[in-house]
Order: C-alpha cells, then structure tokens, then sequence
C-alpha cells in the first residue's frame, strides 16, 4: 500500500548515510580493529577453556615441531578438541612471528574479523547496493547478539576463520 510517510522516511534515510560510503565502511571497520586489538584483548572475554587446546596445538607445532597436543610430555593426536589447519595455522604463524601468548594467539582472528566484516559489506554491495551493505554491517556491528561477533572475533577459536572462509566463497561465485 502507498503512504507517502514512507517516502519521507527514506529521503532522510538518505540524508543521514554519507555519500562516500566505502570511506566509511573503512573507517568504522578499521576502528573496531584497533578498539578489538588495544581496548584489554587479553581479559575481555576472559580465555576459554576452548581456546587452549588451539593454542596449546599451536604453540607444541612451533616449539616442538609436533602439530599435537602433549600428554606427559608426549605428543597425542591433535584431533577432538583442537581445530584443525584453517584455524590453528594463522595462530601458529602469529606465534612464530610474534612470540607465544594469548594477544599474539587472538591476534589472527581479530585480523579475520576486520576482514570478514568488509567482505560482509562488500557481498551485500555486489547483491544489493552500498546503502544496504552499510545497513548489514551496523546490523552485525550494533545487534544485540549472543554472542556478538566482536566477542567471538577477539578469541582464538574456529567461528570467524569460518565466517571469513564462507563469505569468501560466496564471493567467489
């Protein structure tokens, strides 16, 4: 049904979304990187217990050259709890180039998630248009989820390396 308040709504809809909306994709999406790395990476959230066995792989891969978790000092298969390569190698090469520790294990998916919220624009501009892949990201960004992805970006754990690998896909095709 026609109503011209609609209308009016969306011309100041127009009004309030800036014209350079690429700009300012970037420069809320790197923000949110620099918030995610400088604002406590280490205590907020607290580490899971999910977390160490991917760090612990990690960690015995690049210390010891065994990608395996250790029991008494003796490697056991890395399966069941650890993920696997997409996840625990970003982290191992955080390790490598920066030292073992829970900020250089977080670190790759904080990357991932700053990456993962531009390609998250960018597929709903190729699907829609800019105003409603900006209108996505403030959904992702503002929605009160639980858990919201900016918590989930910050651990090491395999949901935003997921996230990052589908939505790349997606714009493979």
């Amino acid at each position: 049904m026609y109503n011209k308040n609609n209308w009016k709504s969306l011309r100041m809809l127009k009004q309030i979304i800036p014209t350079n909306i690429k700009g300012f994709v970037l420069i809320l999406i790197f923000s949110v990187f620099i918030i995610m790395v400088f604002y406590k990476p280490t205590q907020i959230p607290a580490p899971w217990f999910d977390e160490g066995w991917t760090l612990s792989v990690a960690r015995n891969w690049i210390e010891k050259g065994v990608y395996a978790r250790l029991l008494d000092e003796k490697p056991v298969s890395y399966e069941g709890m650890a993920w696997s390569f997409p996840v625990t190698v970003p982290v191992g090469i955080s390790f490598r180039l920066f030292g073992v520790g829970v900020l250089q294990g977080r670190l790759p998916n904080i990357l991932l998630t700053a990456v993962t919220l531009f390609l998250l624009f960018h597929l709903a501009r190729i699907i829609y248009d800019e105003k409603i892949g900006l209108i996505t990201l403030f959904v992702v960004l503002f929605a009160s989820t639980v858990p919201h992805i900016l918590v989930i970006g910050r651990q090491a754990l395999a949901e935003m390396p997921m996230l990052f690998y589908l939505i790349l896909g997606f714009l493979g095709f």
